[in-house]
């Protein structure tokens, strides 16, 4: 389009169109023409109707029908007219059995023959052992087995493993007729896969008492052998039980107390058997020879059987022992006097020592006198068993005894005991009747060792004991006594006394003041050890004292903690408050007493 050029304002008045009039441009200048309006031959598609035109087309505000989106961005729906305008359908392949018509898919029947492949059964017929027929197809089939057209089969000659019953409602039923059923190879097993409880075979029946015949083992598991009123042998043939040792103590009772035995052996259950009056004969020993008249049988060690043999008889007045007759009836043989009761039934034979055999050691005898000679302890030890101990044999007074070991816990007064908890001797008595240790010393010493006011540190008098490992422990009492002389100089100094365990002091004392220049004193200071805790790598030990009073500056806390475990020395001690070699102490005794 060309523009419109307006040179000024005389031009814009000049050339500006009148009302009703438009611009027009011609062949080579721009006028302005009378308006005529909108052509009325032409059609006019519009959102909505307009009274200016007389040939609009109304089609709305938005697309429609098949359109979508804006009418400045129109869309097509995917389906219109019932299409989706896709590529047109056609078939394929040569059977007919679907045709195509127009937009119309056929659908005919399928012929066997010309429209499918492979082979096919045309028809069925029964055979041997299976009844029913379907000739025609869609006919139905249903084979029936006729075991009865069935001469004989085998299974398992192919895949064939398992021929199972189905019981379904109704049980099945096997029935082998003219002849048996046989399992040659394999097991043959009869299971419903029921309770217990259920009969799966039988044999025979009431009427007809058949036999089951096993070549072999039978085995039982998890079930029991029932067995009716019938023995279980017959025809006289011999079996055997094997396995008896098996047989539980229950079992074993039971058939014992079913068991009887009638005869010359008799027995009501097995508990009690019972040889009857006359049974054991002479054939049921191994004897040897043959008896005699009034002889003995007697039992040969050495060869292990039975012999008769003439022995002892009386009779009258005459009298055999051991084969010797004698004609007094009353003899003395190898120092025994026989004695014949011909007025006892039947007669008897006493034997009475006539002659005695003296005794001689420690018992001794003559004739039927004995008297115990004297012993030597040696000589009672060798003769009794079961002693503890060695040496001499100890009486109630005044016994001399070496190293007893008395153990146990007393409980009558004078009783000796050993607390195994505290390792110390126990003893009982007293006004109050208890078990009380006995206290006893393990430590003593006297002296001459003296310390002076050299030096204002602490100094230890040589150690007094070294108490063994494991030594103080939950209530273990030491007492340490220690008795020291002072001779005071010229220092004004006061002197501390301590008590040391191992490398640690537990106790510190402290004098009153300045002691009066030269004069001489003694003291005696006693301390209690306590065990407060097993022995251990801190175990506590609380140290308590007698003497001078304890300096609440020089004061140490109780209980402290030691090494109980192992070893501690001992030591007493001293420090001066100051120097001048003036001041002196000496340890002169000290005892070390373990109370429990």
């Amino acid at each position: 389009m060309d523009k419109v050029g307006i040179d000024n304002a005389a031009d814009m008045s000049s050339n500006l169109c009148a009302d009703g009039e438009v611009l027009q441009k011609g062949a080579s200048s721009w006028s302005c023409v009378t308006s005529g309006g909108a052509p009325t031959n032409a059609d006019y598609l519009v959102g909505t109707a307009n009274g200016s035109l007389s040939a609009e087309i109304v089609v709305g505000t938005t697309p429609g029908g098949e359109l979508g989106g804006t009418w400045g961005t129109p869309t097509v729906d995917a389906t219109h007219s019932g299409s989706a305008h896709h590529t047109a359908v056609t078939l394929s392949g040569t059977p007919t059995y679907i045709t195509l018509s127009g937009q119309d898919i056929v659908r005919g029947e399928v012929a066997l023959t010309t429209d499918t492949s492979g082979n096919y059964v045309a028809s069925v017929a029964d055979g041997t052992g299976i009844d029913g027929t379907a000739a025609a197809e869609g006919a139905v089939y249903t084979p029936i087995l006729d075991l009865t057209e069935i001469a004989s089969a085998t299974l398992g000659a192919g895949t064939f493993t398992t021929l199972t019953f189905d019981a379904g409602v109704t049980d099945p039923v096997l029935t082998a007729t003219s002849g048996g059923l046989t399992v040659s190879t394999g097991t043959f097993t009869v299971n419903n896969n029921d309770a217990a409880g259920s009969t799966l075979l039988t044999v025979g029946d009431a009427t007809d008492a058949d036999s089951a015949q096993i070549f072999g083992d039978l085995t039982v598991t998890g079930g029991d052998i029932t067995l009716g009123t019938t023995s279980i042998f017959s025809g006289g043939d011999t079996a055997s039980l094997n396995n008896v040792d098996a047989i539980d103590a229950t079992t074993e009772a039971t058939l014992e107390a079913a068991l009887d035995i009638a005869g010359d052996v008799s027995s009501t259950g097995m508990a009690t058997t019972v040889i009857g009056a006359d049974k054991v004969l002479e054939s049921h020993f191994k004897a040897v020879d043959t008896a005699v008249d009034e002889e003995c049988l007697t039992y040969e060690t050495t060869t292990g059987d039975f012999e008769w043999q003439a022995c002892g008889s009386g009779g009258g007045d005459s009298i055999t022992v051991a084969g010797v007759a004698a004609t007094d009836p009353n003899f003395i043989a190898g120092g025994i006097t026989w004695t014949l009761d011909t007025a006892a039934t039947p007669d008897t034979i006493v034997g009475t020592v006539a002659t005695n055999a003296n005794l001689t050691g420690e018992i001794t005898s003559v004739g039927n006198a004995a008297v115990l000679g004297s012993f030597t302890s040696a000589a009672f030890v060798t003769a009794v068993t079961g002693e503890t101990g060695t040496g001499a044999v100890v009486l109630g007074t005044d016994p001399a005894l070496t190293a007893p070991a008395v153990s146990g816990t007393p409980n009558a007064a004078g009783e000796l005991g050993y607390n195994t908890t505290q390792a110390m001797q126990t003893t009982y008595g007293g006004i109050t009747a208890v078990v009380a240790p006995i206290h006893g010393t393990i430590a003593t010493g006297v002296g001459t060792q003296t310390l002076t006011n050299s030096n204002t540190s602490d100094q230890d008098f040589t150690s007094m004991f070294t108490f063994p490992a494991n030594s103080i422990y939950t209530n273990k009492v030491y007492r340490v006594t220690i008795s020291c002389e002072l001779i005071s100089g010229v220092s004004a100094v006061n002197v501390d006394t301590y008590l040391k365990l191992g490398s640690t002091v537990v106790a510190r004392l402290s004098g009153a003041g300045n002691v009066t220049d030269s004069v001489t004193r003694n003291f005696t200071f006693t301390f209690y050890i306590f065990g407060r805790a097993a022995a251990g790598a801190s175990a506590a030990v609380t140290t308590a004292s007698t003497g001078l009073l304890l300096s609440s500056s020089l004061a140490h806390d109780q209980p402290v903690n030691l090494a109980t475990n192992g070893t501690l020395t001992i030591n007493f001690g001293v420090k001066w408050s100051g120097t001048g070699s003036t001041e002196t102490v000496e340890q002169q005794a000290f005892i070390i007493e373990e109370l429990n």
